[in-house]
């Protein structure tokens, strides 16, 4: 194991309780194994229940993987004009257009009046989505928490891998077509769906907080 080979870090932070039987699985002493604030992640908004069907697409960093879930996409919804649908790129992606361009060009059709391409911040998107298509991303997790209903929309050509465990998912899909039937599903009624608990949001990722801070300073030895 790394662990045997001496690859492992001294001292490892991690973003909540939850993730620490990982670590320790994998060769980590606990004593190495601290908990500092979840800073990348915004978990502490919910959002108003919505029974409109608003469906936001949260695009995989890689270029081909992002084109092959931008065509499924239009192929599932390019008909369904009542809903609204909106891609957000990866922002370290590279240019957005060369991308669109191919996808458009594989459809067959110009880009729809009802699918937009994102300019709002992630939280801002989150908020205005009932549906949240997120495949390779760790928007997984905020969607989730926010209480979002998630499709896991798999590629066709390599293996499969999402961040969250399946049951946290309302659907998955693999093609065009199962995704449509999803969506039209969904028009009629969509399905439960609730926020993370506070004790589930903080053991996955520990809050900011003046304690939480605390650790850090003294990790880094500047208490």
């Amino acid at each position: 194991t790394n662990g045997e080979r001496g690859f492992l870090a001294k001292h490892l932070a991690v973003i909540g309780e939850h993730w620490v039987p990982y670590y320790t699985q994998a060769g980590y002493r606990p004593e190495s194994i601290s908990v500092w604030p979840a800073f990348r992640f915004n978990l502490s908004q919910t959002d108003q229940a919505s029974s409109d069907l608003s469906l936001l697409v949260v695009l995989p960093i890689d270029p081909g993987f992002a084109l092959s879930v931008v065509v499924k996409t239009l192929r599932a919804t390019l008909a369904i004009t009542e809903i609204r649908v909106r891609l957000r790129f990866h922002p370290r992606m590279g240019p957005v257009a060369p991308v669109l361009d191919k996808a458009l060009t594989i459809v067959g059709q110009p880009l729809p009046a009802h699918v937009t391409v994102s300019t709002q911040s992630l939280s801002e998107d989150l908020a205005a989505s009932s549906v949240v298509i997120a495949t390779v991303t760790t928007v997984e997790y905020e969607a989730a928490c926010r209480g979002k209903r998630l499709i896991a929309l798999l590629s066709e050509h390599s293996l499969d891998y999402n961040f969250l465990p399946k049951n946290e998912f309302h659907a998955i899909c693999r093609d065009a077509e199962a995704l449509q039937k999803v969506i039209l599903a969904w028009q009629h009624k969509l399905p439960k769906a609730e926020p993370w608990s506070q004790e589930k949001s903080t053991a996955s990722f520990q809050p900011l907080t003046a304690l939480a801070l605390d650790r850090v300073w003294a990790d880094l030895g500047l208490s």
